[in-house]
Formats: C-alpha cells, sequence, structure tokens
C-alpha cells in the first residue's frame, strides 16, 4: 500500500506561466537561480514505539523539498519554476515533482545531528549549491507531560505554547496531527515557496510559537505534536544563487503525544 505523501514535502504551487524547461546553462539565464528548501527528520520522542508513524503525512525518516526559481521574476516566485534539474542532498537524488519542485521521501536519508549535507541542483553545465550542518533536536517536552515519552493529557481547545527560547536555532517548525484520523490539524509549515522565504526572512522571527487549541485540538482525541528547531543557510553557504533570495533550512523533528481523552 502506498503511503500518503509526507506533510513536510507537500507544497501548492500554481500552474501557470511555468518554465517548461530549465536555462542550458548558468550564463545564459537572465538572473540568478532561487533556490529555496527544507530537510526535516520526524522521529516520534519516545523511542520505545508506542507512536506509530509509518503510515502518517508525519511519516517518521528525512525528507526534503526544493523548489527552483528564475530571480527574473522574482515578484511571483510561485510562477517562475525551473524544471528538469538534477536535485541530490548527501548525494541522494531528489524526484522531479514538476513545477519546480523537487523531493526525496523519508527512506533514503539518515539524519546525523552535527553533519554537513550539501544540496545540488545541476542545470544544464551548472551547478548550485547550498551547505546544511543539520542540528541537534530541541530539548522541548509538552507543558503536561510528566516524564520521559509519557502522554500529555490536555484539554480541547485550549492553547499550548512551544518556547524555544536560548536554544541555537532560527525559527520553529510545528505540526499537529490527529492520530485517530490522520488529519494534520494545524501547522505553520509553509504551503508555497513565497511562504518558504517569508518564514526563513521574518523581520520578527521569534523561536516562540503559540499553538492555536481551538484549530489543533478541536475535539477529544490522541494528537501527535512534533516540534523541530530549525537552522537557516546564510550567503556563506550558498553557491551559484541568489544569495539574498534562496534559502535552505533543516531541522529534526521530534514527535509527543498528546491526549485530550476525558481522564478515566
Amino acid at each position: 500500500m502506498r503511503h500518503p505523501a509526507p506533510v513536510l514535502l507537500l507544497l501548492a504551487l500554481p500552474g501557470c506561466a511555468f518554465f517548461s524547461k530549465a536555462k542550458d546553462t548558468f550564463e545564459g539565464m537572465t538572473n540568478p537561480l532561487v533556490a529555496l528548501g527544507l530537510v526535516v527528520s520526524v522521529q516520534p520522542a519516545d523511542s520505545s514505539g508506542n507512536m506509530d508513524l509509518s503510515n502518517s503525512q508525519m511519516q517518521d525518516g528525512t525528507a526534503l523539498t526544493a523548489f527552483l526559481a528564475d530571480a527574473a521574476k522574482v515578484n511571483d516566485l510561485n510562477n517562475a519554476p525551473v524544471t528538469g534539474a538534477d536535485v541530490t542532498c548527501n548525494g541522494a537524488t531528489a524526484s522531479d515533482l514538476g513545477q519546480g519542485l523537487y523531493g526525496i521521501e523519508p527512506g533514503t536519508l539518515t539524519y546525523q545531528a552535527g553533519a554537513t549535507w550539501d544540496v545540488e541542483a545541476r542545470i544544464g553545465n551548472g551547478t548550485a549549491a547550498a551547505s546544511l550542518t543539520l542540528p541537534q533536536a530541541s530539548t522541548w517536552t509538552p507543558p503536561c507531560a510528566t516524564g520521559s515519552g509519557s502522554t500529555c493529557t490536555w484539554t480541547a481547545g485550549d492553547d499550548m505554547t512551544v518556547d524555544l527560547s536560548g536554544q541555537d536555532y532560527d525559527s520553529v517548525l510545528v505540526a499537529v496531527m490527529d492520530l485517530n484520523s490522520g488529519d494534520i490539524t494545524w501547522s505553520n509549515r509553509p504551503t508555497d515557496a513565497r511562504g518558504v522565504y517569508d518564514f526563513t526572512h521574518r523581520s520578527d522571527a521569534s523561536l516562540t510559537v503559540t499553538i492555536p487549541g481551538s484549530q489543533a485540538f478541536p475535539s477529544e482525541s490522541v494528537y501527535a505534536v512534533g516540534v523541530a528547531g530549525m537552522v537557516h543557510t546564510g550567503a556563506s553557504d550558498l553557491v551559484e544563487m541568489n544569495t539574498v533570495l534562496s534559502t535552505f533550512m533543516a531541522g529534526k523533528m521530534l514527535v509527543y503525544p498528546v491526549s485530550t481523552l476525558p481522564a478515566m
């Protein structure tokens, strides 16, 4: 049975005025390449195997999403995709998902905190690259958990705060899934190429995220709350890319069980 696509690989891209083919060489491109991407590793926080994510949209493992665009259309990045590139991450080949989007699903890459990975995009005779240093997982635990791996008991509809202040990250990525239905109830993940850019270039960036309870925990159920401290590339990490607009981010998402069921 085919697994559902991991939520971190899902980017919505509109389908008008797309480039049909990548330029033959970088010299032939009117403007530098814009590359936006995420490397995220998902893992249950409890290593005992009490929470199975293998057949869900928060599938455990490491995934890559990358979007390539022509900087000539900086005001409409979603509608300026570069297709036909050969994209790799740490030597693994990404699938061309169409419309400038490239992805590697969980099962190929093995996340190792502290390692440095290169994401490369070969277009004709040119190669662009981004260098990513993979961060450690955050030390956050749900505010209601009573011990390592324990299920947090929460009240349906109540907000929950994720605070990674003081930890060495650039941003916080959060996703909440109803384990009974498999639906993602809330996430702050970028949903398109413009969203990735905005997520990594916010002037009011904070390491505190408030999960809205009315959306994330709308009813009595058991939820999976995934939290990842993310690091972003800087200009010195990018080669043959537009260093103002291009960004990659990486992080390890630990997933915690949260129950809003009545206490027995």
